[in-house]
């Protein structure tokens, strides 16, 4: 019975590959070639010259393909044995059965590949990717200098979309938790990249593209899109500001009364359908342009007013089905939304952008029971002292806060100084070893896997007079979706420091390890997580996020009054 479904299961795999577009398959054997073949890792050929030389060819038949691209490339000897990495290595994302099992593929084909793998490029030195792996620009990519409003020549569309692809397939680890579709989806953006006719067409394509890595990293991608204004609907705003849930909008406040009051919205009102369409269609549709790594950071980037990416059409009014508070009852409203390039709408529109961005906590708190660290804003700590006295006031701040009866970490930002954790934290309270992760970086010796880092600094810093203290104390961590990459890898770091902590909050952005910058053929930049991190027994952070010990849900009221719940529910705590 398993022979018969393992054979089930290849033939499905075989009829999916010879439905393949030939322009696939081409991108596919190229970027196996860039990575692996000695001649391109080392620059000997360049790989956009070889790529845009036979990509327009009009036979692309996928052993047609693999003589082309390896022709003029040297014959890899058959000599060079395979490597043993010592270090743990995760291939989850390896898998060469696109050609391997490919059933128009010719046999020698397929063995000059194998062997082209087995004898592949292992030097640190690879000429498209960094030596380093803490380095964020990858090396030697090409800026085309195409004009913002200029449909790229066809080669230059399929490299765009070739570049994307290997970083994919060989730069990024959690390409084994993408869309099981997501290569089928990949073929259908090659097509639609072979007919398009103009530039938005194209970068609603590449939005397409990115935002099938579903890795929050990648999310501000859309903000470099020529066509950004006409692909996000972007350009009016609403009179209103929201609150976005998984099938309304909760108003949560009036930013231009009068029009707010001609169409009787009112604070609490949840809007459900915007021009017919309802918010549940919206949030699929704008999935589909936004690489996020869950839904819960979907949610909170499209509540983002200033940013403007929630509206489905351009249009200046809108028919809005809506719910009026404590009631079930809809009714229908036109709205006339503001508009920026208007200098008493644009007023209005900066005044309430500028009041969003002022709520939240001070930098830090010390009273009677807490201290409390706000980890975007820890810098203004040291801010006024001099270098060489730095040492000495977090000390005199760290004792302070191991009198207290709790310590409070808002991780709920961007971390303003590396140092707070890895260093101060760390060295007044961890674990001599402190080894709070399992970090995994590409591994230069098989591109497209990743090794495990157990270097001690990777985690730890090494500092000769250690003497951690004990706090017995009560340890409270606040996250949400703004827990972002750093601010993730510190969160498990403090929880690792700190085993007593209570993590509270909402999901994570579910984005951690260090960031990938690639340059695209048209001036984009592509950034991207481009290393793994895990918990020491395995669990996954990528997507999942940060382990929550006590999840917050706001009722609508919540968001209305701008309650810190999580903060209440700790405040609350201490006072038991």
């Amino acid at each position: 019975m398993k022979n018969i479904l393992f054979l089930i299961m290849l033939c499905l795999v075989q009829v999916a590959q010879a439905q393949q577009s030939p322009q696939l398959e081409y991108i596919k054997i190229w970027n196996f070639l860039k990575y692996y073949h000695p001649d391109l890792a080392s620059s000997k050929v360049d790989a956009d010259s070889l790529f845009l030389a036979h990509i327009e060819s009009p036979d692309l038949a996928i052993n047609s393909t693999v003589a082309v691209l390896t022709a003029e490339l040297k014959t890899v000897p058959g000599t060079n044995p395979q490597a043993t990495d010592k270090q743990e290595v995760l291939t989850k994302n390896q898998n060469f059965d696109w050609y391997l099992h490919h059933p128009a593929l010719l046999k020698k084909y397929k063995q000059k590949l194998s062997s082209i793998y087995r004898n592949r490029h292992r030097d640190t030195a690879h000429f498209y990717v960094p030596s380093l792996s803490y380095t964020q620009d990858i090396p030697n990519e090409r800026n085309y200098k195409i004009k913002k409003d200029e449909n790229p020549p066809l080669g230059l569309r399929l490299l765009t979309l070739a570049k994307i692809k290997g970083a994919i397939d060989y730069l990024y680890p959690h390409k084994y938790l993408m869309a099981v579709d997501a290569e089928a989806q990949f073929d259908q953006l090659v097509h639609a990249a072979m007919a398009c006719t103009n530039r938005l067409e194209f970068d609603r394509i590449l939005a397409k593209a990115v935002s099938s890595m579903e890795d929050s990293h990648a999310f501000r991608f859309q903000e470099q899109l020529s066509s950004r204004r006409d692909i996000f609907n972007s350009g009016y705003y609403a009179p209103f500001g929201f609150h976005v849930t998984p099938d309304a909008l909760l108003i949560t406040a009036i930013i231009d009364s009068a029009r707010c009051a001609e169409a009787q919205i009112r604070v609490g009102d949840r809007i459900q359908q915007i021009n017919g369409m309802a918010i549940s269609q919206v949030l699929n549709e704008k999935k589909s342009l936004l690489s996020v790594s869950n839904i819960n950071g979907l949610h909170h980037h499209l509540a983002d007013y200033q940013q403007n990416l929630i509206w489905p059409d351009s249009k200046p009014q809108k028919q809005l089905h809506i719910q009026q508070e404590g009631t079930s009852d809809l009714r229908i409203a036109h709205v006339s939304f503001l508009n920026p390039r208007d200098t008493l709408e644009a007023k209005k529109i900066i005044a309430y952008i500028r009041q969003t961005k002022q709520q939240g906590q001070p930098a830090s708190i010390f009273n009677d029971r807490y201290a409390y660290f706000k980890i975007d804003e820890t810098f203004t700590m040291i801010d006024d002292v001099q270098d060489d006295l730095v040492d000495k006031h977090m000390q005199a701040i760290l004792d302070t806060a191991a009198k207290k009866e709790a310590i409070i970490f808002d991780m709920r930002g961007y971390p303003d100084w590396g140092g707070f954790v890895y260093h101060y934290i760390y060295g007044f309270f961890g674990p001599r070893k402190n080894y709070f992760a399992r970090y995994y970086q590409q591994n230069l010796a098989n591109i497209g896997t990743f090794h495990y880092q157990d270097a001690a600094e990777s985690y730890f810093p090494a500092l000769t007079e250690k003497q951690s203290k004990h706090y017995p104390g009560k340890v409270f961590i606040l996250v949400n979706a703004e827990t972002l990459s750093a601010s993730e890898w510190n969160t498990m770091n403090l929880q690792h420091i700190f085993p007593q902590a209570v993590t509270v909050g909402e999901q994570t952005a579910g984005a951690d390890g260090d960031i990938k910058k690639l340059m695209l053929p048209l001036g984009y930049s592509l950034v991207f997580t481009g290393n793994a991190v895990y918990y020491p027994n395995g669990q996954q952070t990528q997507k999942t996020g940060i382990r929550i010990d006590r999840h917050v849900q706001r009722s609508d009221r919540d968001i209305i009054q701008g309650r810190d719940v999580a903060l209440e529910i700790v405040t609350q705590e201490l006072m038991r």
